[in-house]
């Protein structure tokens, strides 16, 4: 018996010691290490010091203390394109699924890249990559299946191309099969303390795809993101500094060894990690298994790593696990090496209020309401952070005129507030108002719901809602965000707290009221997409999420005039007519590696030509050109001499406006496409 008592006292101390905590008062003091201090104990006071002396320093320290070396030399790398279709997604981007194979000492890797690119950009776009740790289907290039963790369309119709690989490809999630992937390269590093593992392949994977995309003329490889969620947050930060062609890390909900500081030792800590997915980190890092004062860097330095390049950071409200101050403290303690090279943070002092970004700074940050997730919301604020830090191609020479966009103001079928308390069984349905209030105290509640027609619309490409009005207490500004509901049932005159139905999505969107009576507008396209797509009503929930106690104001439907309004814009650019679908019929698949025939000039006018490559497979070649409405002009049947040769093709005679278009070139073997440009 006095055994038995023995083992549940120490079972129940070591799971106290490993237990993780949520409450501020409990993160003890704590010193960080210095960024600008080397280990010499010299300060560094310039750029300079900081690129030949400092940077390379921290580099090696996060290297043999926790995510491993990071091997730089194989034998040889080849890229093929698997599938192609370049009328993807009704015409408005080119797919390409291409396979990544490394080889090294008769061993092999291969990573499986699926890419869009946005037809509507005549010059090599800026992408974002996603080091994707979930399943495939949410990157599903067929697009059946569609997810906000990598919301294709939407950066497609924000002129960014978009990528992504699965982690399992490089390293294989799994304490008993990660070593199945890169590092059968490299044996090595799974004898040595301060080898690669999972994290740091998953890493490495990330600069082969942007060795790919340095090959690919439709990609833009000065102006790449890098994107990852939680785990995959980790390695995105961990690719950015160790391969610093990526232009921008983002990093969503990493918590712990990812964006945290871990001597805060809140939410998920060292030793918690460790034990958990001892396979991710270096076994050098297990050292400090709640000894977090005794590592020699912590992740301010991570993201010091990243200067001058931006960075952006984020957590989500609910997601106490990642640490959400800790993510922005260690953005905050980075700053100092920025201001090496003159560059002014606009981060605050404290964390922002939740649904408040920081987009125009060289550290961005934004605390989502809701859980542990990659949504849309936060892929609207990566876009709006890679535009303000000129990653999109704003040339006007750049853009094709595919679309005709059409915009249409549609105003409410019904809107009302609710109110809490003793009035949750009351209806203002019928005020000329809508009041929103956020309070932690019972029967000061309000919030707004306002429901829209889509009735004979189709191909969004953006929806707006503004409504009218201003905060009515005070100057300050005050956080509102727009949520969807998919319960659509609600009337307004019968709607009150008591039955008004819960939000269906996270906040799709936030905006800053404050005094000035105006339109605040809140885009809520990617909601209005779905729902144009399913019973072609749209609802909405406007709240204050962080309770800030304070009367907002805004015109109804009810109103005279500044009704709410919603903006929604179609283009005629994705209808599905004949000649798309034609030009779907026309535009295929194709096997072929990046040794397959090349055009030039590219742009050109009445003449190209077309380079072969020694081993085409074929004598011959026929040449068909496609315009994005899918219309098709025959050039001809075409002889191809074995061991490489050129052709000249004059389509002077088909008086091609300018514009972007498609070369067929096909036999009974294989089939290639080039996207060119017509002057």
């Amino acid at each position: 018996m006095k055994g038995t008592g023995l083992f549940f006292v120490l079972s129940v101390f070591i799971v106290k010691a490993h237990a993780q905590n949520y409450d501020e008062s409990k993160v003890p003091a704590y010193t960080l290490p210095d960024a600008l201090k080397t280990l010499a104990n010299v300060v560094v006071t310039d750029k300079t010091k900081w690129e030949t002396v400092r940077r390379p320093e921290i580099v090696t320290l996060f290297e043999n203390n926790i995510y491993g070396q990071m091997p730089k030399v194989y034998d040889s790398i080849k890229f093929s394109v698997t599938n192609e279709n370049a009328l993807a997604m009704n015409g408005r981007a080119h797919l390409k699924e291409v396979s990544i194979v490394v080889f090294k000492n008769n061993k092999s890797v291969k990573i499986n890249l699926v890419l869009f690119v946005p037809n509507k950009i005549k010059c090599p776009a800026p992408v974002f990559l996603l080091i994707n740790n979930r399943s495939k289907d949410n990157t599903d290039p067929t697009r059946v299946i569609k997810s906000d963790f990598w919301p294709a369309e939407t950066v497609i119709d924000s002129s960014y191309a978009i990528a992504a690989f699965q982690v399992n490809d490089a390293a294989p999630d799994s304490l008993k099969t990660f070593k199945n992937g890169v590092l059968q390269l490299y044996p090595e590093q799974l004898i040595s303390n301060n080898g690669m593992r999972a994290i740091g392949a998953w890493a490495w994977a990330a600069s082969r795809v942007m060795d790919y995309f340095e090959k690919d003329s439709d990609i833009d490889a000065k102006k790449v993101a890098v994107v990852g969620h939680s785990r995959g947050g980790k390695a995105a930060l961990w690719a950015a500094a160790q391969d610093q062609r990526f232009a921008i890390p983002f990093s969503n909900c990493s918590g712990n060894t990812g964006a945290a500081l871990a001597r805060r030792r809140f939410g998920e800590t060292i030793s918690i990690i460790n034990r958990n997915f001892p396979y991710w980190f270096n076994d050098n890092y297990k050292k400090f298994n709640d000894n977090e004062d005794s590592l020699p860097v912590d992740q301010h330095m991570l993201m010091a790593l990243m200067a001058p390049r931006p960075v952006y950071a984020t957590s989500a409200s609910k997601d106490l696990w990642a640490d959400p101050k800790g993510s922005f403290l260690s953005l905050k303690n980075a700053e100092k090496v920025y201001a090496l090279y003159g560059m002014t943070s606009t981060l605050p002092a404290d964390p922002p209020l939740v649904n408040t970004p920081v987009i125009n700074s060289p550290l961005g940050y934004h605390n989502r309401e809701g859980d542990h997730n990659l949504t849309a919301y936060d892929w609207g604020n990566f876009i709006k952070f890679a535009n303000y830090h000129h990653l999109k191609n704003i040339t006007p020479n750049c853009y094709e005129s595919v679309a005709t966009d059409k915009t249409d103001t549609l105003f409410p079928l019904a809107d009302a507030f609710v109110r809490n308390g003793s009035y949750a069984g009351k209806n203002y349905g019928n005020d000329t108002f809508l009041i929103v209030k956020g309070s932690n105290t019972t029967g000061y509640t309000r919030s707004s719901y306002l429901k829209f027609s889509l009735n004979n619309l189709s191909n969004v490409t953006s929806a707006k809602l503004r409504i009218y009005g201003s905060n009515v207490d005070n100057t300050l500004g005050i956080n509102l965000s727009a949520y969807g509901i998919t319960a659509d049932s609600w009337t307004e005159n019968g709607i009150c707290f008591s039955t008004a139905p819960a939000a269906s999505t996270s906040a799709l969107s936030s905006v800053s009221v404050n005094n000035v009576k105006k339109y605040y507008e809140f885009n809520v396209t990617s909601f209005v997409q779905t729902q144009v797509a399913g019973d072609k009503v749209a609802s909405f929930l406007i709240r204050n999420p962080a309770n800030q106690d304070k009367i907002v104001s805004f015109k109804s439907k009810e109103s005279t005039q500044n009704r709410p309004q919603l903006i929604i814009t179609t283009t005629s650019a994705i209808t599905t007519n004949s000649a798309r679908s034609n030009a779907s019929k026309n535009i295929f698949s194709s096997q072929v590696g990046l040794e397959k025939p090349r055009l030039f000039p590219n742009p050109l006018r009445n003449r190209f030509s077309i380079n072969f490559p020694e081993k085409y497979d074929g004598d011959f070649a026929t040449l068909q050109i496609a315009d994005v409405a899918g219309k098709i002009y025959e050039i001809g049947e075409h002889k191809v001499k074995p061991g490489g040769c050129k052709i000249e093709a004059d389509i002077s005679k088909l008086s091609l406006i300018s514009g972007v278009y498609f070369l067929k070139i096909f036999n009974t073997r294989r089939n290639d496409v080039i996207k060119f440009i017509v002057q």
